[in-house]
């Protein structure tokens, strides 16, 4: 049997998700909020999805005849705080993973985002950031000081960029080649 613990956002109660018996149950206070028979789950996508307050933060989204749930590798805490919990959810992504590829061999092992989302994302980020260097090499003698400052945090998250667009490439996996780039570190 193998668990984990995962609470998202503050607007959400902590949820235990456990793998036992051929089954992926979900619950919350106790309460069983779903239960997934592992020939069931059709998908599984590894992604890595950085927020401000969370830059080491990884999801893996199910896909099954009951719909998409996901977990993520940081547990809420309070307010811009959250808790790592990386060895956890890499030790049951890959339980959970291996667990399913035995009793569905034919489960699609998903890494990063969707190919349009990735494409549409990538592109937005890099028309944003070619838009940025040109509006300061036009009107750099006219901004601010705080506008630099501003400039540079901007410029202090490229390499946060680089890393999603470098991890969340679409593609697939085999239950025995899990990409550690989709896992916390």
């Amino acid at each position: 049997m193998h668990t984990y613990k995962n609470r998202k956002h503050a607007f959400e109660k902590e949820v235990t998700w456990t793998l036992e018996d051929g089954q992926l149950k979900i619950e919350s206070e106790e309460q069983i909020i779903k239960s997934i028979q592992l020939n069931q789950i059709a998908r599984i996508r590894l992604s890595y999805i950085p927020t401000r307050a969370r830059l080491n933060n990884y999801s893996c989204k199910i896909s099954s005849v009951m719909g998409e749930d996901e977990f993520t590798s940081t547990q809420f805490i309070s307010f811009a705080n959250f808790k790592n919990t990386g060895k956890a959810y890499t030790d049951f992504v890959k339980a959970l993973i291996q667990a399913v590829f035995v009793d569905h061999p034919s489960v699609e092992l998903v890494s990063g985002k969707p190919a349009l989302s990735y494409y549409i994302n990538n592109t937005i980020m890099l028309v944003s950031f070619g838009l940025l260097a040109v509006l300061i090499f036009f009107l750099g003698d006219l901004l601010t000081s705080m506008s630099w400052i501003k400039f540079i945090l901007i410029l202090a998250m490229l390499p946060y960029a680089i890393r999603y667009m470098q991890q969340n490439k679409p593609g697939n996996f085999s239950a025995n080649q899990i990409p550690e780039k989709l896992l916390p570190k």
